[in-house]
């Protein structure tokens, strides 16, 4: 994916440059802020928006990957199936 470094989002000055729309966000158990977002290409990426001070997780650092999906091209190229008669 373009703009990562290290298993994490690149940022400049709190902007990120690669992802085009919020989709959702959601707050994990252990109190960290996810936000889910679409790429310009159309993926979608799950990245560790906040972090909670409680949080035991190690992985969970600002701006880490948490989830990536590429955009499925298979349900807009195959046309609908027929009615069975």
């Amino acid at each position: 994916m373009l703009f990562v470094v290290d298993g994490k989002l690149r940022t400049f000055f709190g902007w990120s440059p690669g992802l085009r729309m919020t989709l959702s966000g959601r707050v994990l158990p252990c109190g960290c802020l996810v936000g889910r977002y679409e790429t310009w290409r159309g993926d979608v990426v799950e990245v560790l928006d906040a972090h909670d001070d409680r949080c035991r997780e190690r992985a969970h650092a600002n701006n880490s990957i948490l989830r990536y999906s590429r955009r499925s091209w298979v349900s807009v190229s195959l046309p609908p199936s027929p009615s069975p008669p």
